[in-house]
């Protein structure tokens, strides 16, 4: 799985972000800790109508928003000067004392992915965007239902989930470490992809693209919805009514972003999705 992010337009709600508004990202708003979402959230619901502001006023509403915003999406990690919009972390390959090679899926492609293309200086190593944290719980929490999160607790949904029996046996610790913690940094990619393909057009995060998960269930090797969690975190950090087509391209059903469409009565997202074909 790989996740691309495009943004090709905007809505009237407020000017599409330029080489301007570029300066937010950057080292100075980022803080040790985890960013509150209460606050956008609260912002959210007392911001007076856009129908009901000059358009001075909503041009400074639409910059307040993005300011908010990019301090949220600078816990996952700082675009530098001269990086293009890939994200990766090493943190995403999944190694669990040499028996992930068992397993069906390859569970450190992605590094393979992150050396092709530095080997032929398509995108160099220093030029990829860095993932640094990983999402709290009251992130996840919205998209994920509590009792979700509590079950990835239990070895027996995570070994359900990422069809790895030996997750039964071995210490929770481990299987939390070496499985659960790499799926959560590709998770924190997919979040902070939306946002910069929303500034410069494109994006691609070299992990993530869980379409098995959903709010309240996970199968298939995908333990997060980081797809639904990208569309929603977006809409809500950035306070815009945001149109959003999923392009399926795996040889199998995006159930879990699908169920969560019918889940969030989203009618802003659009799915075309090419299992079976």
């Amino acid at each position: 799985h790989a996740t691309l992010m495009s943004s090709f337009s905007h809505d009237d709600d407020g000017p599409p972000i330029d080489k301007q508004d570029q300066h937010i990202m950057h080292e100075d708003t980022l803080t040790s800790h985890p960013p509150s979402q209460s606050s956008s959230s609260s912002s959210s619901l007392s911001s007076p109508s856009s129908s009901t502001l000059s358009p001075l006023q909503r041009r400074h509403h639409h910059h307040a928003a993005i300011a908010d915003a990019s301090k949220f999406y600078n816990y996952f990690g700082i675009p530098k000067s001269g990086q293009l919009p890939v994200l990766y972390s090493s943190k995403y390959n999944i190694s669990f004392l040499g028996l992930e090679k068992m397993h069906p899926f390859d569970s450190c492609k992605y590094a393979h992915i992150a050396l092709r293309l530095h080997e032929s200086r398509e995108v160099v190593y220093d030029h990829m965007v860095e993932i640094e944290n990983m999402p709290t719980h009251e992130m996840l929490r919205e998209v994920h239902t509590k009792e979700y999160l509590e079950s990835l607790e239990q070895k027996e949904t995570v070994a359900r989930i990422m069809e790895f029996p030996l997750c039964l046996v071995a210490p929770f610790f481990i299987t939390k470490w070496r499985i659960l913690e790499p799926m959560l940094y590709a998770t924190s990619g997919s979040i902070l992809a939306a946002y910069i393909a929303f500034q410069k057009g494109w994006a691609i995060n070299l992990g993530g693209g869980f379409h098995h998960c959903g709010s309240n269930t996970g199968a298939g090797f995908c333990p997060y919805s980081d797809i639904t969690l990208s569309i929603r975190h977006i809409r809500k950090q950035l306070q815009k009514k945001i149109n959003v087509m999923i392009i399926d391209l795996d040889a199998h059903q995006g159930n879990g972003h699908e169920q969560d469409k019918i889940t969030f009565e989203d009618k802003d997202t659009f799915i075309l999705d090419m299992y079976n074909q």
